[in-house]
Protein backbone atom coordinates (compact mmCIF):
# COMPACT_ATOMS: atom_id res chain seq x y z
CA UNK A 1 0.00 0.00 0.00
CA UNK A 2 0.75 3.69 -0.23
CA UNK A 3 0.77 5.61 2.87
CA UNK A 4 0.89 9.56 3.13
CA UNK A 5 0.03 12.02 5.99
CA UNK A 6 0.25 15.03 6.44
CA UNK A 7 1.37 16.53 2.98
CA UNK A 8 -0.33 16.61 -0.64
CA UNK A 9 1.07 13.32 -2.48
CA UNK A 10 0.95 12.85 -6.50
CA UNK A 11 1.14 9.46 -8.38
CA UNK A 12 2.51 9.82 -11.61
CA UNK A 13 2.06 6.77 -14.54
CA UNK A 14 4.41 6.79 -17.00
CA UNK A 15 3.71 6.01 -20.38
CA UNK A 16 4.05 2.56 -21.07
CA UNK A 17 4.13 1.13 -17.05
CA UNK A 18 1.25 -1.44 -15.49
CA UNK A 19 1.86 -0.33 -11.49
CA UNK A 20 0.10 -2.58 -9.27
CA UNK A 21 -0.95 -1.49 -5.61
CA UNK A 22 -3.09 -4.43 -3.21
CA UNK A 23 -4.04 -4.13 0.49
CA UNK A 24 -5.97 -6.11 2.76
CA UNK A 25 -6.34 -7.63 6.06
CA UNK A 26 -2.56 -7.06 7.68
CA UNK A 27 -2.32 -3.75 6.64
CA UNK A 28 -3.80 -0.89 9.32
CA UNK A 29 -4.40 2.18 6.17
CA UNK A 30 -7.93 2.81 5.14
CA UNK A 31 -7.43 1.61 1.47
CA UNK A 32 -4.50 0.83 -0.67
CA UNK A 33 -3.60 4.37 -1.28
CA UNK A 34 -4.58 6.41 2.27
CA UNK A 35 -3.44 9.87 2.03
CA UNK A 36 -4.19 11.74 5.74
CA UNK A 37 -4.51 15.58 5.71
CA UNK A 38 -3.33 16.23 1.92
CA UNK A 39 -4.67 16.28 -1.67
CA UNK A 40 -3.71 13.20 -4.02
CA UNK A 41 -3.27 13.64 -7.51
CA UNK A 42 -3.13 10.82 -10.22
CA UNK A 43 -1.42 11.49 -13.58
CA UNK A 44 0.20 10.15 -16.52
CA UNK A 45 -0.42 7.66 -19.17
CA UNK A 46 0.64 4.35 -17.79
CA UNK A 47 -2.08 1.75 -15.74
CA UNK A 48 -2.86 1.20 -11.99
CA UNK A 49 -4.36 -1.91 -10.89
CA UNK A 50 -5.64 -1.31 -7.21
CA UNK A 51 -7.07 -4.39 -5.39
CA UNK A 52 -8.08 -3.95 -1.34
CA UNK A 53 -9.56 -6.70 0.09
CA UNK A 54 -11.07 -6.61 3.85
CA UNK A 55 -13.42 -3.70 3.62
CA UNK A 56 -10.66 -1.40 2.48
CA UNK A 57 -11.27 1.31 -0.05
CA UNK A 58 -9.19 1.08 -3.63
CA UNK A 59 -8.19 4.49 -2.89
CA UNK A 60 -8.90 7.07 0.46
CA UNK A 61 -8.21 10.41 0.96
CA UNK A 62 -9.10 12.86 4.03
CA UNK A 63 -8.77 15.89 1.00
CA UNK A 64 -9.47 16.25 -2.69
CA UNK A 65 -8.40 13.46 -4.98
CA UNK A 66 -7.81 15.04 -8.66
CA UNK A 67 -7.37 12.44 -11.58
CA UNK A 68 -6.21 14.31 -14.51
CA UNK A 69 -5.02 11.07 -16.99
CA UNK A 70 -3.77 7.55 -16.87
CA UNK A 71 -6.08 4.26 -16.77
CA UNK A 72 -6.97 3.01 -13.45
CA UNK A 73 -8.40 -0.59 -12.69
CA UNK A 74 -9.99 -0.62 -8.86
CA UNK A 75 -11.26 -4.07 -6.95
CA UNK A 76 -12.53 -2.58 -4.21
CA UNK A 77 -14.52 -4.57 -0.61
CA UNK A 78 -15.41 -1.12 0.04
CA UNK A 79 -15.38 2.30 -1.84
CA UNK A 80 -13.49 2.69 -4.75
CA UNK A 81 -12.56 6.20 -4.53
CA UNK A 82 -12.93 8.30 -1.64
CA UNK A 83 -12.10 11.67 -1.81
CA UNK A 84 -13.78 13.76 1.65
CA UNK A 85 -13.68 16.75 0.43
CA UNK A 86 -14.05 16.11 -3.13
CA UNK A 87 -13.27 14.10 -5.86
CA UNK A 88 -12.38 15.19 -9.33
CA UNK A 89 -11.96 13.26 -12.76
CA UNK A 90 -10.77 15.36 -15.55
CA UNK A 91 -9.56 12.81 -18.13
CA UNK A 92 -8.43 8.83 -18.59
CA UNK A 93 -10.43 5.65 -18.16
CA UNK A 94 -11.56 4.42 -14.78
CA UNK A 95 -12.96 1.05 -14.08
CA UNK A 96 -14.05 0.01 -10.53
CA UNK A 97 -15.64 -2.71 -8.97
CA UNK A 98 -16.53 -2.03 -5.53
CA UNK A 99 -17.95 -3.94 -2.46
CA UNK A 100 -19.84 -0.22 -1.41
CA UNK A 101 -19.87 2.94 -3.11
CA UNK A 102 -17.79 3.29 -6.86
CA UNK A 103 -17.09 6.93 -6.27
CA UNK A 104 -17.63 8.44 -2.82
CA UNK A 105 -17.33 12.01 -1.37
CA UNK A 106 -18.27 13.37 1.99
CA UNK A 107 -20.08 11.92 4.45
CA UNK A 108 -23.68 11.15 5.08
CA UNK A 109 -25.07 13.87 7.58
CA UNK A 110 -25.77 12.29 11.15
CA UNK A 111 -27.65 13.40 14.11
CA UNK A 112 -24.91 14.25 15.69
CA UNK A 113 -23.81 16.84 12.76
CA UNK A 114 -26.76 17.43 10.13
CA UNK A 115 -25.16 20.76 9.09
CA UNK A 116 -21.73 18.08 7.62
CA UNK A 117 -22.26 19.29 4.14
CA UNK A 118 -18.51 18.40 2.64
CA UNK A 119 -18.64 16.75 -0.37
CA UNK A 120 -18.44 17.52 -4.10
CA UNK A 121 -17.60 15.22 -7.29
CA UNK A 122 -17.15 16.88 -10.58
CA UNK A 123 -16.15 14.70 -13.80
CA UNK A 124 -15.15 17.00 -16.57
CA UNK A 125 -13.72 14.03 -19.05
CA UNK A 126 -12.79 10.55 -18.92
CA UNK A 127 -14.75 7.31 -19.37
CA UNK A 128 -15.81 6.00 -16.25
CA UNK A 129 -17.47 2.28 -15.82
CA UNK A 130 -18.34 1.39 -12.37
CA UNK A 131 -19.85 -1.66 -10.60
CA UNK A 132 -20.89 -1.32 -7.42
CA UNK A 133 -22.63 -3.67 -4.10
CA UNK A 134 -24.49 -0.08 -2.76
CA UNK A 135 -24.83 3.06 -4.87
CA UNK A 136 -22.51 3.79 -7.77
CA UNK A 137 -21.25 7.24 -7.44
CA UNK A 138 -22.89 8.45 -4.03
CA UNK A 139 -21.85 12.39 -2.82
CA UNK A 140 -22.97 14.36 0.06
CA UNK A 141 -22.93 17.60 -1.85
CA UNK A 142 -23.31 18.15 -5.79
CA UNK A 143 -22.50 16.00 -8.60
CA UNK A 144 -21.43 17.43 -11.80
CA UNK A 145 -20.98 15.52 -14.83
CA UNK A 146 -19.90 17.13 -18.10
CA UNK A 147 -17.86 15.85 -21.58
CA UNK A 148 -17.35 12.65 -20.14
CA UNK A 149 -18.89 8.89 -20.50
CA UNK A 150 -20.33 7.21 -17.05
CA UNK A 151 -21.65 3.47 -17.18
CA UNK A 152 -22.81 2.74 -13.72
CA UNK A 153 -24.16 -0.58 -12.58
CA UNK A 154 -25.67 -0.50 -8.99
CA UNK A 155 -27.37 -3.18 -6.56
CA UNK A 156 -29.15 0.54 -4.92
CA UNK A 157 -28.99 4.18 -6.55
CA UNK A 158 -26.79 4.79 -9.64
CA UNK A 159 -26.37 8.45 -8.45
CA UNK A 160 -27.01 9.67 -5.48
CA UNK A 161 -26.24 13.63 -4.23
CA UNK A 162 -27.73 15.10 -1.07
CA UNK A 163 -27.39 18.42 -3.04
CA UNK A 164 -27.87 18.60 -7.02
CA UNK A 165 -26.96 16.74 -9.63
CA UNK A 166 -25.56 18.61 -12.80
CA UNK A 167 -25.14 16.37 -16.23
CA UNK A 168 -23.90 18.44 -19.06
CA UNK A 169 -23.48 22.22 -20.05
CA UNK A 170 -23.80 24.31 -22.52
CA UNK A 171 -22.86 22.91 -25.70
CA UNK A 172 -21.02 20.33 -23.64
CA UNK A 173 -22.42 16.81 -23.76
CA UNK A 174 -21.95 13.92 -20.95
CA UNK A 175 -23.51 10.92 -21.24
CA UNK A 176 -24.32 8.44 -18.33
CA UNK A 177 -26.02 4.86 -18.39
CA UNK A 178 -27.62 3.61 -15.78
CA UNK A 179 -28.40 -0.10 -14.30
CA UNK A 180 -29.73 -0.06 -11.26
CA UNK A 181 -31.54 -1.48 -8.21
CA UNK A 182 -33.85 1.38 -7.08
CA UNK A 183 -33.26 5.26 -8.58
CA UNK A 184 -31.10 5.82 -11.62
CA UNK A 185 -30.76 9.62 -10.27
CA UNK A 186 -31.34 10.23 -6.60
CA UNK A 187 -31.35 13.62 -5.74
CA UNK A 188 -32.58 15.48 -2.44
CA UNK A 189 -32.98 19.00 -3.76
Amino acid sequence: PIYSEGADLKIVLPKGTENNITCGAKNLENGAITVKKGNLTIEGSGKLNITASDQKNGIHCTKDVTVTSGEIIINAANHGIYGKEGLKVLNGKINITSGRFGLKSGDSPSEADPTNDIGLIEISGGIIDITSGDNGIDVNGELKAYSSAITVTSAQNGVKANDKITVGKARVKSLILITSGTDGLDSDT
